[in-house]
């Protein structure tokens, strides 16, 4: 257990799990005891090497705590012996300077050094990005443990994974617009506030050019198709892209240009498209579907990872 956690009991919170920080979550099995139901239909049979050491989620932007801890609570029944690491992810981390972004996934850091991801040789871990602001979260993680080359050689084939929910999607304006008002019944409010995001938007893209740094969303989806994205993946990773045609935050156009890139590149890329669910909603909507591509995708980690291929 970190230094200063403690069980998080307010009412925006993720149930059973203590925080690390403000936003950042974690829970260790056999030390915290799990409210998960067991999910009959979805348990994991088998020895429990087969199940990740680390599941590390990154959730959605402005992401409710009740909706992102049905996600939780269906990896804990699927494999109660992982240890989960969660960061919620809000709007202010697409305006905050690199330090502030550092300081706010630093407790996320710390867990995962604590819990010795990066002194594993035979990592063991599952990542679950969810739309653009858990793509942006993961891909500013990874720029921290580059800068400070966390995480020893791997030996052999680490048993690992990733899986994208709803992303990546692109800087269009009008769509990233949507998806900063998602959620506010009043007009008058996403009028405003939409306004100001696209003023806030081209002032920030006009920064960028001027400084000649690349666009944030075009940055973060070039290092998220990066084989080494983390220091345990590779080209042989298995990725998974679960996306949907009725979804208008990011329309799956854009996922599948993200997909033709990551082909090009030689991933291992598997795809699961939906038919008229929304943003974020494909579990809602086919949950035996959804879940059973996640169990797939790990598993088929575990057996390339034991070939050694």
């Amino acid at each position: 257990m970190t230094a200063n956690s403690a069980p998080v009991e307010s009412a925006d919170t993720l149930s059973g799990f203590l925080a690390a920080g403000s936003g950042i979550y974690y829970y260790v099995p056999h030390v915290q005891i799990s409210a998960a139901k067991p999910i009959p239909s979805l348990a994991v049979n088998g020895a429990s090497g087969a199940q990740p050491k680390m599941i590390i989620v990154f959730g959605w932007m402005s992401a409710k705590a009740a909706h992102l801890q049905k996600y939780l609570d269906y990896y804990k029944a699927l494999f109660p012996n992982s240890t989960i690491v969660v960061a919620r992810s809000w709007p202010s981390a697409w305006w905050s300077s690199t330090k502030a972004r550092e300081k706010y996934l630093e407790p996320m850091l710390r867990v995962l050094t604590e819990q010795g991801l990066f002194s594993d040789s035979s990592p063991s871990v599952l990542i679950h990005v969810f739309s653009n602001g858990g793509s942006f979260l993961a891909s500013e993680l990874s720029r921290m443990v580059r800068s400070r080359s966390l995480g020893i050689p791997p030996k052999g084939i680490p048993t690992s994974c990733i899986i994208f929910d709803s992303c990546p999607g692109t800087g269009d304006i009008w769509v990233s617009v949507g998806a900063f008002t998602a959620g506010m019944r009043s007009r008058i409010a996403r009028f405003l506030l939409g306004t100001f995001f696209i003023l806030a938007l081209l002032v920030l893209i006009a920064v960028r050019t001027l400084l000649r740094r690349p666009h944030l969303i075009h940055d973060m989806r070039a290092r998220i198709n990066d084989p080494s994205v983390f220091s345990w993946t590779s080209k042989a990773t298995p990725r998974l892209y679960l996306y949907s045609d009725a979804d208008v935050m990011v329309p799956a156009k854009f996922v599948e240009e993200h997909i033709a890139e990551a082909k090009q590149k030689g991933l291992n890329v598997h795809t699961e498209l939906f038919h008229g669910s929304a943003h974020v909603s494909h579990a809602r909507q086919e949950p035996e579907r959804y879940w059973g591509a996640v169990k797939s995708l790990w598993f088929g980690a575990v057996k390339l990872s034991q070939k050694g291929e």
